[in-house]
């Protein structure tokens, strides 16, 4: 049993009872007193009363209790002092048992209980406190617990260090103090908390001429540790950027190549790398080597339109640094609500080190967060592990950025996964759109560092792209599910050390009935699986829109191994015969060395050329290739076997048929018809045993001279 804690006088405002309508002793009559809300002269509504004797003893006392002649209640004839541990209900009857009064709750809170609950842990969350006014997505309750969660954390407001973000003012010299005294805090949590508007940044520095590497670059370079127009850098600590409101903005600046001496455009041409006439604007923000760093809210304007823009510089386009977030070498980093556009390279750039790996504790975190008319990419990862991209948007990239002209980078993507810092890890993107983008929405590549385990769930991919495929991946182990893909295809090119993964996806070769100006469904498939393509055949379709190989599949010598293509989907619809690939056939495409595979083809075509499906080196299951229409046709149906135990196989579709090959015409054999199909084939003792598709058996022997001879079963 609890400690009783008794806290409570029994009584009515004063010990005195009186008649309710009179100014007289309730003399002689009873009080009872119950749980909360309840009749207490009911015995099983009461609740356990106590007489407090003056030593501070208690005596449970009987109910109901006695009042006196006096109107005093009393115990065993005496005045006493009756106290319970809770809030009840309390009823006064005179001597004649008429009910004088009724309180259904004397009190309005449990005296001991609070005490109770102001000894726990949260217990100062129940203490109001005049100081919860601090902005802020966190800890921001107006309570005593409200304000020591803010004192475990540092607030540093921006304006106090000169930042005015009015649009007009330059905060260049102000963003960079701030910066520095950030860095330098060793508080275990800091939030710097920006004003709303707009801060002006922006000046580069001249090279006195050659051997610089640069013919000019951001002022703030020249100061060691910095990193970015604003920078935290080193800091192991919680930094919170609460940005809500704020953003970032360069002024005019120089951007590609540019003449070290002289300072004027110098007109090359990609690839170009003579660091010496590099021109670059810098990062609107920069998060370097940090412990745990979380951006709140912050939009960058990179200011692209607004550039004097150089001649080419790198490998293609106009190369030079200038992100709208940089962040290298954090131990975990998080975006929420972040904004990132018109940058002249990527609206954000992360690389994460492999030396935070060892506790498991690194991550990379994106949410609700915007990329857009960026000249490059929207987002770029380089390195890092347990990456998670969630609702998030990427769009406007490379040449359909606002007002991008010819100034723009390859690869255009809006999403861009390459190893270059470091292995990348564990990449799970969810709910985003990849929308709008000159060269991919995705593209990723594995350079010295592995990249392992990237996963896409409901996703959309959209662009009319300048290339056949927006997406574009070289990563094994990678899955897309209930993933969209409009306009422009996709080219997996994996090796065999990984299964790649297709399911309950769409792929539209247009958007909104427009057909794409160039589409491709192409590369190594380890498991595609209840899949629709929806393919529109006119004039802009120039080559095969389906090309498919099973990973692990060989062609020299032939092999099957792992890949599976099942109960997917075609549909075809348009004009087959103005493609300029269509002859008297048009070929929709190539399944190839898949050990499951099967396909339903529905069609809306009006062109006559029948339609080719290629099969060949594949295992059609038992619910075959079907179409709604016979002018699609199979020309491989049916179409390999397994031999020995190296997984070799041997095409089904052996297009020679023959009643008997003699006698000789013209030294040639007789075949008979080229479209009979075998179904089956092996080798027993009298040769090579086939069955054609009428059932028919046949075997093909070679006499000591060589003569080939067929003979009928």
């Amino acid at each position: 049993m609890s400690e009783i804690i008794p806290n409570v006088v029994v009584s009515m405002p004063s010990q005195l009872f009186t008649m309710a309508r009179s100014f007289k002793a309730c003399s002689n009559g009873r009080i009872y007193i119950g749980k909360i809300d309840t009749d207490p002269t009911i015995p099983e509504n009461q609740i356990q009363v106590y007489m407090e004797r003056e030593n501070g003893d208690l005596v449970p006392a009987p109910q109901p209790i006695i009042i006196n002649a006096a109107g005093f209640p009393v115990y065993n004839g005496q005045i006493a002092k009756f106290v319970t541990v809770e809030g009840h209900s309390m009823a006064v009857y005179d001597s004649y048992g008429t009910q004088q009064h009724y309180y259904p709750n004397v009190l309005k809170y449990d005296p001991d209980r609070f005490k109770e609950k102001l000894a726990q842990g949260n217990g100062s969350g129940y203490v109001g406190y005049d100081g919860g006014s601090i902005p802020s997505k966190y800890s921001s309750d107006s309570t005593v617990q409200g304000a020591l969660d803010r004192l475990t954390e540092r607030i540093v407001y921006a304006s106090k260090y000169g930042i005015k973000a009015d649009g007009v003012t330059d905060d260049t010299q102000a963003l960079q103090s701030l910066s520095r005294a950030v860095s330098a805090m060793g508080y275990p949590v800091i939030r710097v908390v920006f004003p709303q508007g707009v801060s002006l940044v922006g000046a580069q520095d001249k090279a006195p001429g050659f051997g610089f590497n640069y013919s000019y670059r951001p002022s703030y370079y020249k100061d060691a540790g910095n990193t970015g127009w604003f920078y935290v850098s080193g800091r192991l600590g919680k930094t919170i950027i609460d940005a809500y409101g704020y953003t970032i903005k360069l002024k005019s600046m120089n951007h590609g190549a540019f003449d070290p001496v002289n300072g004027a455009i110098y007109p090359s041409e990609s690839p170009f790398h003579d660091s010496d006439y590099m021109a670059w604007v810098g990062h609107c923000a920069a998060f370097k080597n940090c412990g745990d760093v979380l951006v709140l809210g912050l939009e960058t304007d990179g200011s692209a339109r607004e550039h004097e823009w150089g001649g080419k510089y790198g490998d293609s386009g106009w190369q030079c640094m200038g992100f709208g977030i940089w962040a290298a070498g954090n131990q975990r980093f998080k975006a929420d609500g972040v904004n990132c556009h018109d940058a002249v390279c990527d609206g954000i750039y992360i690389s994460q080190p492999s030396e935070w790996e060892p506790d498991g504790t690194g991550y990379v975190l994106l949410t609700e967060s915007d990329f857009h008319n960026n000249r490059r990419q929207g987002i770029t990862l380089a390195a890092g592990e347990n990456i998670k991209i969630k609702n998030v948007r990427a769009f406007n990239i490379g040449r359909y950025a606002n007002n991008a002209g010819v100034n723009y980078s390859w690869p255009e993507s809006c999403l861009d996964i390459e190893s270059e810092g470091g292995k990348i890890e564990n990449v799970i993107v969810e709910d985003c759109q990849f929308t709008n983008a000159g060269g991919y929405t995705y593209v990723a590549y594995s350079f010295n560092n592995p990249v392992e385990n990237s996963q896409f769930l409901r996703c959309l991919f959209r662009t009319n792209s300048s290339i056949p495929a927006q997406v574009f991946s070289s990563l094994p182990n990678e899955s897309f599910i209930d993933c969209i893909f409009e306009g422009s295809g996709f080219e997996f090119r994996h090796t065999n050390d990984g299964v790649n993964r297709l399911i309950r996806c769409k792929f539209i070769n247009h958007i909104s009935g427009a057909v794409a100006d160039d589409c491709h469904y192409g590369g190594v498939i380890g498991e595609m699986h209840d899949c629709d393509f929806e393919i529109i055949l006119n004039e802009k379709v120039n080559r095969i829109p389906l090309q498919l190989t099973a990973i692990g599949g060989e062609i020299h010598p032939p092999t099957l191994k792992s890949g599976s293509f099942s109960f997917n989907r075609l549909h075809l619809s348009g004009n087959q015969d103005v493609s300029p690939i269509a002859t008297d056939v048009f070929y929709v495409g190539h399944l190839s060395f898949f050990h499951n595979m099967d396909l339903r083809i529905t069609t809306n075509l009006t062109g006559k050329a029948k339609c080719a499906i290629d099969t060949a080196g594949s295992f059609v299951n038992e619910r075959g290739v079907t179409s709604d229409s016979d002018i699609i046709i199979d020309r491989n149906r049916g179409s390999s076997i397994e031999i020995g135990d190296n997984n070799y196989m041997l095409p089904r579709s052996m297009v020679i048929s023959a009643e008997d090959l003699s006698p000789l015409v013209n030294q040639k054999s007789t075949l008979g018809t080229n479209n009979r199909r075998y179904q089956s084939i092996h080798m027993g003792s009298g040769g090579l045993h086939l069955l054609d598709a009428n059932g028919g058996r046949w075997s093909i022997t070679v006499s000591i001279e060589g003569k080939i001879s067929v003979n009928k079963h």
